[in-house]
């Protein structure tokens, strides 16, 4: 089904919006709200605050969702229009999943959401960050007590300062001013007054936007009486403010305000309205997440994740330089795939000059009856790369999953056979078998380590099964990372590992599995993978240590030499060692891609700065 127009939030209740929970997810909830059961419904909270809790809840399912729409919008491109993602479950029964573009902008609406709790939280903190530096504002311009003659008082004074100091006609015109033709006033300075102004206007501008948007911030009571109480109270405040007169003589009174109060008022109401807006948007937006929430899809989570794991099987393919080939499975904007048999691929991808085929529900038949997972990746016309079987359960025994997945192992002999299960019941494991075989857990959105996990395992499945084959596969690049590991880096080898993933994520290029990562201190401390170091085990007690730059790099530059182009050479240290010279003519005569990422604290033009220029290499600091 689609996503239809959403309902008006006005006419949605807690209870409608509490139905759409399965028990498991009734029981976070409670967790989250700190209730003992949901049993009885009782819910201190709005409805569009308990659309924001479900939202959060299925969160993970709505960014597979994206994932899935991200693989559909490169097929789109081939039909030339939207189409629609279709399963099912066996011929002549209705449709189990029509994901089509309703569904897919439903997705980026909610995608787009922070959630009520969210934008609540924000307007609750500028509100009270407003308030606050308002008042100061408000306390320190203060009008001052000012005396001021009176025409005929400052007539005289005039004649009188045309005596010389000291005279006593001068000093008699003065004691009769003072005395007689002289008042006391309450002025403000200028520009104080501008900034008390200034301040009102913004304020007043931003009364204008609550009152536009009341009728949807009444949503949220609580949150749209503190708002419009506390804005109300300070126009009133300000604008009490204003009416005493401002200085137009001189001398003025001492100015009690600067610019910067001013400016730092201004950009909070625009931080302010921003908040305001964004909280709109997701109240005006609540029928439509509503409907999208109701969807019969989330009753079938289990095949959302089944399609997301082929989805991300193809984007792990396509790093590898693979190509969306033209398929005759899309017929008038359907992509139908069948929950039952099918024979027939999904969709095949062009790699270097082979085909890859990859299917949904394949089924080989067996001496035990036969045998469907639910992914399977062949090579045209040779043999199998890999078989997939996505597992949603909390239920499923280690002994299941690992039957399933040394069966597949042996009934279709491919280079990698692969179980993965969202939830991380346990460790995941490695299982003895003729083919590489792995059971994945907590296999999710965001689940970073796990999802370069999968991403390697498959990726080497590939190369396994090219190598067997005899084949050559030319895509992906060879990166080797030089991680300083001496003593010195302790306190900041987390930014750096971070900031090193920024680039390399930054780029989104396909890398080989044959990427190591090299520890080094005044010898090869470790050697490992890049999953291990943007996990951090590889440097996880690193032995006290010096720093031997250049030994480090003639062992990169030696493993560089026997891996396949493009080679790059990554050199990550808090500072530079070794002889400069050496180091020169060691990278500058290797066939690589230097790249040196340094923590300078804050010193300028250092070594390794002066080494990039030299040799030509790209230097990133911070």
């Amino acid at each position: 089904m689609g996503a239809a127009k959403g309902r008006p939030s006005a006419s949605l209740n807690a209870e409608d919006v509490f139905k759409l929970l399965d028990p498991s997810e009734r029981e976070e909830l409670a967790g989250r709200l700190d209730l003992e059961s949901l049993d009885d419904f009782a819910l201190p909270i709005t409805v569009g605050e308990l659309i924001s809790h479900v939202l959060t809840l299925r969160l993970p399912f709505v960014q597979m969702m994206s994932d899935i729409s991200a693989l559909l919008g490169q097929l789109d491109a081939s039909v030339r229009g939207n189409i629609r993602f279709i399963v099912l479950p066996e011929s002549g029964q209705s449709l189990a999943i029509d994901f089509g573009p309703q569904v897919r902008h439903a997705v980026a609406t909610a995608l787009n959401q922070e959630g009520l709790q969210d934008h609540g939280l924000q307007i609750t903190t500028r509100l009270r960050d407003l308030d606050r530096d308002v008042m100061l504002l408000c306390n320190r311009a203060r009008p001052v007590p000012v005396e001021r003659y009176t025409s005929a008082g400052a007539h005289l004074r005039s004649i009188g300062s045309q005596l010389p100091q000291g005279h006593p006609e001068r000093r008699r015109i003065e004691f009769i001013t003072d005395a007689v033709f002289s008042r006391q006033t309450i002025e403000y300075h200028p520009l104080d007054w501008k900034a008390l102004d200034a301040v009102y206007s913004g304020i007043s501008r931003l009364r204008s936007l609550i009152d536009r948007v009341s009728g949807t911030l009444a949503a949220n009571e609580t949150l749209a009486a503190n708002l419009s109480n506390t804005v109300s109270h300070l126009s009133g405040h300000l604008q009490q403010k204003r009416q005493s007169p401002v200085s137009r003589e001189y001398p003025h009174p001492r100015r009690c305000t600067n610019e910067g109060e001013v400016e730092l008022i201004s950009r909070r109401i625009v931080a302010l309205e921003e908040a305001i807006l964004a909280a709109a948007d997701y109240l005006e937006s609540i029928g439509e997440i509503y409907d999208f929430l109701s969807l019969e899809i989330w009753r079938q989570r289990w095949r959302v994740y089944e399609l997301w794991i082929l989805a991300r099987v193809v984007a792990v393919l396509q790093g590898l330089g693979g190509v969306l080939s033209e398929t005759d499975r899309i017929v008038d904007g359907c992509w139908t795939l069948k929950f039952t048999t099918d024979h027939e691929p999904a969709l095949s991808l062009h790699l270097d000059d082979q085909h890859l085929d990859i299917y949904y529900q394949y089924y080989q038949s067996s001496e035990n009856g036969g045998d469907m997972p639910d992914i399977a990746v062949k090579l045209r016309g040779r043999g199998f790369v890999a078989v997939f079987d996505p597992k949603h359960g909390k239920s499923y025994s280690r002994k299941d999953l690992n039957r399933v997945c040394l069966r597949y192992a042996q009934a279709f002999a491919p280079s990698l056979s692969c179980v993965v299960n969202y939830f991380e019941t346990r460790a995941s494991e490695e299982l003895k078998s003729p083919a590489r075989s792995i059971v994945i857990y907590g296999m999710r959105p965001k689940a970073e380590i796990t999802l370069d996990r999968f991403a390697e395992e498959t990726v080497q499945a590939v190369l396994s099964t090219w190598a067997r084959q005899g084949l050559y596969l030319s895509s992906g690049k060879t990166i080797v990372v030089l991680f300083d590991g001496s003593s010195s880096t302790q306190a900041v080898r987390a930014t750096l590992v971070n900031k090193l993933f920024e680039f390399l994520d930054e780029k989104s290029e396909p890398m080989r599995v044959d990427s190591t990562v090299l520890v080094f201190g005044d010898r090869i401390l470790r050697k490992g993978t890049l999953t291990e170091l943007r996990n951090g085990t590889i440097l996880q007690d690193l032995p006290p240590s010096g720093t031997n730059l250049l030994e480090a790099v003639r062992v990169a530059v030696a493993q560089l030499a026997s891996q396949r182009l493009p080679r790059q050479l990554w050199i990550v240290s808090d500072g530079d060692s070794g002889d400069g010279f050496d180091l020169e003519r060691s990278l500058a005569a290797s066939d690589v891609q230097i790249t040196i990422l340094e923590h300078t604290g804050g010193r300028a033009d250092t070594k390794l700065a002066q080494l990039s220029r030299k040799i030509g290499a790209r230097f990133l600091c911070f």
